[in-house]
C-alpha cells in the first residue's frame, strides 16, 4: 500500500511539472533573455555567474536577468549557492522565443525608442539636469536604474538623484517605478551613442 502511493505521488508530482506554465518574452525583459536562458537549458541550470562570465556584463544586471528568469516562470528560486534548476525545455523555449514573437518584442522595443525620442525633445525644453547622460548611461550598464545607484556613483544627494529619474521616465528611458525592483531601462547603447554620443563614466 505504501509503495503504492509513492507512485501515485510521483504521478501527481510529474503532472504537476508538464502542466507548468511560463510567461511570454516582453519588452520589459532585458534584450539578453534569449541568448541567456538558451545557455542555462544548455548547461541544465541558471547563475548569475556564469551569465556574467558568459556576456561579459555586470553583477546587476546579471542578476536582474536571473530574477526575470525567475519571475517568469522559467527557473526555479534560488537554493544556497546550488544553480538555479531551470523549468523550461528547449522545445518550450523554441515556441516562446520563435523568430514571430522575438519580432512582436523588436516592434514593441522600437516603439518605445521612438516615443521616448519625442519626449527627449520636449524634455530637453525644460532645465535637463547636466548628469542625466551620465546618469542613463549608468543605468543602461546595469541593466536598470535606480535613484540610490545614481546618488553613490555620482555622490550626489537624493532629491537630485530622483529628479533626475523622472527626467529619465518622461524622456521615456525608462519604465515607471516597480514595486521592488529597479526600473526596466529602454533605451540601448547604440540609441544612447546616437543620442548622446561617447560617456565616460570614469
Amino acid at each position: 500500500m505504501e509503495r503504492k502511493k509513492v507512485k501515485n505521488a510521483e504521478r501527481v508530482e510529474n503532472k504537476f511539472v508538464t502542466e507548468r506554465t511560463f510567461a511570454p518574452y516582453s519588452a520589459d525583459m532585458d534584450e539578453l533573455m534569449p541568448q541567456a536562458l538558451e545557455v542555462c537549458i544548455e548547461c541544465g541550470q541558471a547563475s548569475t555567474t556564469m551569465i556574467r562570465r558568459k556576456f561579459a556584463i555586470g553583477y546587476p544586471r546579471a542578476a536582474r536577468i536571473v530574477d526575470q528568469m525567475e519571475e517568469a516562470g522559467y527557473v526555479s528560486k534560488e537554493v544556497g549557492h546550488k544553480g538555479r534548476e531551470v523549468y523550461i525545455t528547449k522545445k518550450e523555449f523554441d515556441k516562446l522565443f520563435g523568430k514571430a514573437n522575438l519580432k512582436n518584442v523588436e516592434k514593441q522595443r522600437k516603439s518605445c525608442e521612438e516615443i521616448a525620442e519625442k519626449n527627449r525633445t520636449t524634455a530637453n525644453r525644460g532645465a535637463t539636469d547636466e548628469l542625466l547622460p551620465q546618469a542613463l548611461k549608468l543605468s543602461i550598464d546595469m541593466g536598470q536604474a535606480s535613484a540610490t545607484m545614481i546618488m553613490r556613483k555620482f555622490g550626489i544627494g537624493y532629491p537630485r538623484a530622483a529628479k533626475l529619474i523622472d527626467q529619465m521616465e518622461a524622456a521615456g528611458y525608462i519604465s515607471g517605478a516597480n514595486a521592488f525592483t529597479g526600473r526596466t531601462v529602454y533605451i540601448t547603447n547604440k540609441k544612447f551613442e546616437k543620442l548622446f554620443g561617447k560617456v565616460d563614466l570614469k
